[in-house]
C-alpha cells in the first residue's frame, strides 16, 4: 500500500508544480505587467481552475 500512496505523493507534488508554473506564467498577464492578449486570459484562468480540481479530486480520492 506504500507504493501507492509515494506514488501519488508524486503526482500530487506534479500537479503542484504544473500549477504554479501556469501561475507564475499567467499572473502577470492578468495583473496587467505585460500587454493582456484578451484571447489567452480565460484559457489561462480556465487551465488554473483545471488542474486545482484535479489537484482536489486526487486529495479526495486518497481520503476514502
Amino acid at each position: 500500500m506504500a507504493p501507492f500512496y509515494i506514488k501519488i505523493a508524486v503526482s500530487l507534488l506534479m500537479l503542484l508544480a504544473a500549477f504554479v508554473g501556469e501561475l507564475m506564467h499567467g499572473l502577470p498577464r492578468l495583473l496587467g505587467l505585460m500587454n493582456v492578449d484578451r484571447e489567452n486570459v480565460i484559457p489561462t484562468a480556465l487551465g488554473l481552475i483545471n488542474l486545482s480540481l484535479a489537484e482536489n479530486y486526487m486529495e479526495f480520492s486518497l481520503r476514502r
